[in-house]
């Protein structure tokens, strides 16, 4: 599998002169002081048109394969076919795509069941409204020479602590009758610093979502095991009560967009020669079905990448225990967060 650079490319230095600099600084006073003027000039027309947009519906994203339907629903068109009037707001942290949520500026996120149930018992207003798959990858670093996973003993692994990521690293510990104080978790919330890292040798290793986890491995990085399908059961698309409330068509059109996608990618994965799988993606007028990841991977050239395949479901009571449990072993929750007060089953058809 051929994978490009950008996504471990070095910043370019723009301002490597000092010419650059005596020319460049004039010009940013200019367009700072023309926003500043336009911004106290037009508080109005803001409220405005926020009104104006209180139809739309916000969802916050990641850039990672789990959220691959809700991008190809936009970019083949499904969302406009649905009438639905949708704006993907996407984020390189799942850390920040919760606080927009919270502090509602988006009306939705891409989230976990863990995160979902410590945000509730903090006293946030959000529900689950539906499940999907989240499929995640252990990696070590290619000059870590550690080739399974119960080598792992305090080592330095890369994740976002207090989510999904936490919980499944501690799964995998268990798998290999490690304890979750053996290996050390630095947090690392952005994907794509998590990746660059990673590919740097920056420490042991990482538990990375797709394509990154390919795009490590494309580079020199060891995949030490993966979430097997029955275990890829803890993702949350979580909303905001008001927006239930005001938006509940739209979520309920945003489920059937999810699935009508779904049904896309199962037609152009199957088993078929190379000619109709040419063929069949042509046909989406999508060049590349994950050309917002910049890794140059696209589904037709990376057949081991892990994605969704199953339409939405309800949030499984199982998983939902399990992982307020493991919440409360962490002593993450500030009061009690029942079955009941966070999945809403009105979304999804039975």
């Amino acid at each position: 599998m051929q994978v490009t650079d950008p996504l471990f490319a070095p910043e370019k230095d723009l301002l490597n002169t000092k010419g650059h600099m005596k020319r460049i600084i004039p010009l940013l006073i200019v367009a700072m002081t023309a926003v500043l003027l336009c911004c106290s000039g037009n508080e109005k027309s803001k409220n405005a048109d926020a009104a104006q947009d209180s139809t739309i519906l916000r969802l916050g994203v990641l850039p990672t394969a789990d959220c691959l339907p809700f991008y190809m629903a936009d970019q083949c068109g499904i969302f406009d076919s649905l009438g639905l009037d949708i704006q993907l707001v996407t984020f390189n942290a799942a850390a920040d795509c919760d606080t927009a949520l919270a502090g509602g500026s988006i009306d939705g996120a891409v989230s976990d069941i863990v995160k979902a149930i410590v945000m509730r018992s903090k006293g946030d207003s959000v529900k689950v409204v539906m499940s999907t798959e989240l499929h995640l990858h252990l990696l070590s670093a290619r000059n870590a020479r550690i080739k399974r996973a119960n080598s792992i003993k305090e080592k330095i692994f890369a994740i976002t602590r207090n989510s999904a990521l936490d919980l499944t690293t501690d799964r995998i510990l268990e798998s290999v009758k490690l304890g979750s104080e053996e290996l050390n978790k630095p947090q690392i919330n952005d994907i794509k610093l998590r990746a660059k890292m990673l590919d740097q040798n920056q420490y042991d290793g990482a538990l990375l979502p797709e394509p990154y986890a390919s795009a490590c491995v494309a580079k020199g990085a060891v995949r030490l095991t993966r979430t097997e399908s029955s275990e890829a059961d803890l993702s949350a698309i979580i909303f905001r009560e008001d927006a239930i409330r005001n938006k509940s068509e739209q979520i309920k059109t945003l489920a059937k967009a999810y699935d009508c996608a779904i049904e896309l990618i199962a037609g152009m994965t199957a088993e078929k020669t190379e000619t109709d799988k040419k063929k069949a993606i042509s046909h989406t007028n999508t060049i590349s079905l994950m050309s917002y990841i910049p890794t140059g991977i696209t589904l037709n050239d990376s057949a081991n990448i892990a994605v969704p395949r199953k339409k939405v479901s309800f949030l499984k009571e199982s998983a939902f225990q399990e992982a307020v449990r493991w919440a409360e072993g962490r002593s993450l929750l500030e009061k009690e967060v029942k079955y009941a007060d966070i999945a809403d089953t009105a979304f999804v058809n039975k």
